[in-house]
Protein backbone atom coordinates (compact mmCIF):
# COMPACT_ATOMS: atom_id res chain seq x y z
CA UNK A 1 0.00 0.00 0.00
CA UNK A 2 1.36 3.39 -0.99
CA UNK A 3 1.77 5.85 1.82
CA UNK A 4 0.46 9.41 1.30
CA UNK A 5 2.55 12.13 2.94
CA UNK A 6 0.67 14.07 5.65
CA UNK A 7 1.08 17.41 3.87
CA UNK A 8 -0.55 16.06 0.68
CA UNK A 9 -3.43 14.64 2.70
CA UNK A 10 -4.00 18.00 4.43
CA UNK A 11 -3.98 19.79 1.06
CA UNK A 12 -6.45 17.24 -0.35
CA UNK A 13 -8.74 17.65 2.69
CA UNK A 14 -8.55 21.45 2.51
CA UNK A 15 -9.34 21.34 -1.20
CA UNK A 16 -12.29 19.01 -0.62
CA UNK A 17 -13.53 21.28 2.18
CA UNK A 18 -13.27 24.37 -0.02
CA UNK A 19 -15.14 22.60 -2.81
CA UNK A 20 -17.90 21.60 -0.38
CA UNK A 21 -18.11 25.22 0.80
CA UNK A 22 -18.39 26.44 -2.80
CA UNK A 23 -21.31 24.08 -3.39
CA UNK A 24 -23.01 25.21 -0.18
CA UNK A 25 -22.90 28.92 -1.11
CA UNK A 26 -23.67 28.58 -4.82
CA UNK A 27 -26.05 31.27 -6.13
CA UNK A 28 -29.75 30.62 -6.70
CA UNK A 29 -30.78 29.05 -10.01
CA UNK A 30 -30.22 31.32 -13.00
CA UNK A 31 -33.94 31.72 -13.63
CA UNK A 32 -35.63 31.66 -10.24
CA UNK A 33 -39.11 33.16 -9.79
CA UNK A 34 -39.32 36.75 -8.47
CA UNK A 35 -38.92 37.12 -4.69
CA UNK A 36 -41.99 36.37 -2.50
CA UNK A 37 -44.47 39.23 -2.29
CA UNK A 38 -43.61 40.65 -5.71
CA UNK A 39 -46.58 40.99 -8.06
CA UNK A 40 -46.66 40.81 -11.82
CA UNK A 41 -49.30 42.32 -14.11
CA UNK A 42 -49.65 42.13 -17.87
CA UNK A 43 -50.77 44.82 -20.27
CA UNK A 44 -51.76 44.07 -23.87
CA UNK A 45 -52.63 46.22 -26.85
CA UNK A 46 -53.11 44.02 -29.89
CA UNK A 47 -49.85 42.07 -30.24
CA UNK A 48 -47.90 44.50 -28.00
CA UNK A 49 -47.16 43.19 -24.48
CA UNK A 50 -45.93 44.94 -21.32
CA UNK A 51 -44.99 43.04 -18.15
CA UNK A 52 -45.01 45.18 -14.97
CA UNK A 53 -43.53 44.14 -11.63
CA UNK A 54 -44.11 45.61 -8.15
CA UNK A 55 -42.31 44.87 -4.90
CA UNK A 56 -43.98 43.71 -1.69
CA UNK A 57 -44.77 47.34 -0.75
CA UNK A 58 -46.68 47.79 -4.03
CA UNK A 59 -44.07 50.08 -5.61
CA UNK A 60 -43.49 49.53 -9.32
CA UNK A 61 -39.94 48.28 -9.83
CA UNK A 62 -40.05 48.27 -13.60
CA UNK A 63 -41.40 46.81 -16.81
CA UNK A 64 -40.46 44.90 -19.95
CA UNK A 65 -42.12 45.64 -23.29
CA UNK A 66 -42.52 43.98 -26.67
CA UNK A 67 -43.59 46.29 -29.52
CA UNK A 68 -44.88 44.16 -32.42
CA UNK A 69 -45.33 46.80 -35.13
CA UNK A 70 -43.76 50.21 -35.72
CA UNK A 71 -45.69 53.17 -34.33
CA UNK A 72 -44.35 56.66 -35.04
CA UNK A 73 -40.72 56.66 -33.88
CA UNK A 74 -41.13 53.31 -32.05
CA UNK A 75 -39.64 50.41 -34.02
CA UNK A 76 -41.46 47.13 -34.55
CA UNK A 77 -40.26 43.69 -33.41
CA UNK A 78 -38.57 45.53 -30.53
CA UNK A 79 -38.11 45.06 -26.79
CA UNK A 80 -36.98 47.39 -24.04
CA UNK A 81 -36.74 47.37 -20.25
CA UNK A 82 -37.31 50.05 -17.65
CA UNK A 83 -36.02 50.21 -14.07
CA UNK A 84 -38.21 52.59 -12.05
CA UNK A 85 -36.97 51.98 -8.49
CA UNK A 86 -33.47 52.29 -6.97
CA UNK A 87 -33.26 48.99 -5.07
CA UNK A 88 -30.04 47.52 -6.50
CA UNK A 89 -31.93 45.31 -8.97
CA UNK A 90 -31.72 45.87 -12.71
CA UNK A 91 -34.50 44.99 -15.14
CA UNK A 92 -34.12 43.02 -18.37
CA UNK A 93 -36.55 42.12 -21.14
CA UNK A 94 -35.79 38.69 -22.63
CA UNK A 95 -37.24 37.71 -26.02
CA UNK A 96 -37.57 34.18 -27.39
CA UNK A 97 -38.35 34.06 -31.11
CA UNK A 98 -40.29 30.92 -32.09
CA UNK A 99 -40.43 29.56 -28.53
CA UNK A 100 -40.33 25.79 -28.12
CA UNK A 101 -40.59 23.66 -25.02
CA UNK A 102 -37.76 25.60 -23.33
CA UNK A 103 -37.16 29.35 -23.30
CA UNK A 104 -34.19 30.32 -25.52
CA UNK A 105 -33.15 33.96 -25.19
CA UNK A 106 -32.67 35.50 -28.65
CA UNK A 107 -32.61 39.17 -27.66
CA UNK A 108 -32.12 41.14 -24.42
CA UNK A 109 -32.78 44.77 -23.50
CA UNK A 110 -31.18 45.67 -20.17
CA UNK A 111 -30.86 48.41 -17.57
CA UNK A 112 -27.70 46.84 -16.06
CA UNK A 113 -25.05 49.41 -15.13
CA UNK A 114 -27.46 52.37 -15.10
CA UNK A 115 -28.87 54.27 -12.15
CA UNK A 116 -32.62 54.14 -11.67
CA UNK A 117 -34.82 55.52 -13.14
CA UNK A 118 -33.60 54.33 -16.53
CA UNK A 119 -35.25 52.93 -19.65
CA UNK A 120 -33.09 50.97 -22.09
CA UNK A 121 -33.03 51.73 -25.78
CA UNK A 122 -35.03 49.37 -27.98
CA UNK A 123 -33.32 46.10 -28.95
CA UNK A 124 -34.70 45.35 -32.37
CA UNK A 125 -34.35 43.19 -35.45
CA UNK A 126 -36.75 41.96 -38.09
CA UNK A 127 -38.99 39.03 -37.18
CA UNK A 128 -41.25 37.51 -39.87
CA UNK A 129 -44.90 38.55 -39.53
CA UNK A 130 -47.00 36.07 -37.59
CA UNK A 131 -43.99 34.51 -35.83
CA UNK A 132 -44.74 33.52 -32.21
CA UNK A 133 -42.59 35.18 -29.54
CA UNK A 134 -42.14 34.77 -25.79
CA UNK A 135 -41.32 37.68 -23.46
CA UNK A 136 -40.00 37.58 -19.89
CA UNK A 137 -39.18 40.32 -17.41
CA UNK A 138 -36.08 39.47 -15.37
CA UNK A 139 -34.75 41.20 -12.27
CA UNK A 140 -30.96 41.00 -12.23
CA UNK A 141 -28.28 41.63 -9.65
CA UNK A 142 -24.75 40.37 -10.26
CA UNK A 143 -25.03 36.71 -11.21
CA UNK A 144 -28.57 36.35 -9.78
CA UNK A 145 -31.56 36.43 -12.11
CA UNK A 146 -35.26 36.30 -11.17
CA UNK A 147 -37.66 35.93 -14.12
CA UNK A 148 -41.41 36.14 -14.51
CA UNK A 149 -43.31 33.52 -16.45
CA UNK A 150 -43.38 33.82 -20.23
CA UNK A 151 -45.98 35.94 -21.99
CA UNK A 152 -46.66 34.99 -25.61
CA UNK A 153 -47.59 37.11 -28.61
CA UNK A 154 -46.83 37.34 -32.34
CA UNK A 155 -44.58 39.61 -34.38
Amino acid sequence: MKRIPRKSLRVAMATAGAMALMVAVAPAPAQAAPPPGYTVSIGRNGDDVVIHIKNEAGTEIGWAEFQADPFGSIPGDAIRASDRYADGLGVEAWLDINPGSTFQTDRIASTRGHNSPYTSPYATGNIAEGTRIGLRLCLVQGSLTYCTGTQYSVA
